[in-house]
């Protein structure tokens, strides 16, 4: 699978984005096995049963999973790679990189600084479009406040924001899948 990149990489124009596939690709099965890509269940699937472990074909399933990435991207507008890799460039650091960042001189629950952070680096902050918060509910109230708050309904795509409620957490989602069973992965 070392040439995937060739095969099938840059088939859904999202070429921009090696980095991501990779790590989707890394989180969903460590880059092995007959559906690296864990795409069985994916709405792209045609060929193999839609249910876990259906699909048999690496190849098929880097190319089903990277069409269902572009298409994810598409729905949640990313513009850029920034959008999902720099929060990506990040796993494994620990959260005095955005408290202190934020301001802050000792230690606080990091996860909104961290949102905060990632959208500063994308322009985000700057441009209004995600406010600069160090608390979830600040960060709650500030998307109901400006109508971009979604129920439980929503179908998230990667690149958005999830608020933890009740566990007080707020995490950019890395990649949905959604079809059979509600499931999002996180950058934390």
């Amino acid at each position: 699978m070392a040439d995937w990149r060739n095969s099938v990489g840059f088939l859904h124009g999202i070429g921009e984005y090696v980095e991501l596939i990779k790590a989707v690709m890394m989180q969903e099965s460590g880059g092995s096995g007959n559906d690296p890509m864990q795409a069985s269940e994916c709405g792209y699937n045609t060929q193999y049963p839609n249910e876990p472990g259906g699909i048999t074909d690496p190849e098929y399933s880097i190319d089903i999973g990277i069409q269902n990435l572009a298409a994810s991207l598409n729905a949640a507008d990313v513009e850029s790679p920034i959008d999902v890799e720099v929060a990506l460039t990040q796993v494994g650091n620990s959260g005095d990189t955005y408290w202190s960042w934020y301001g802050f001189g000792s230690h606080v629950e990091w996860c909104a600084c961290f949102a905060s952070w990632c959208a500063d680096q994308c322009g985000y902050i700057d441009s209004g479009i995600i406010p600069k918060f160090s608390s979830c509910s600040d960060g709650v109230n500030w998307f109901q406040a400006n109508s971009q708050w979604q129920d439980n309904s929503y179908e998230p795509s990667a690149g958005n924001l999830i608020f933890l409620i009740g566990m007080v957490m707020v995490r950019w989602i890395m990649s949905v899948s959604w079809r059979n069973a509600r499931k999002a992965w996180f950058i934390q």
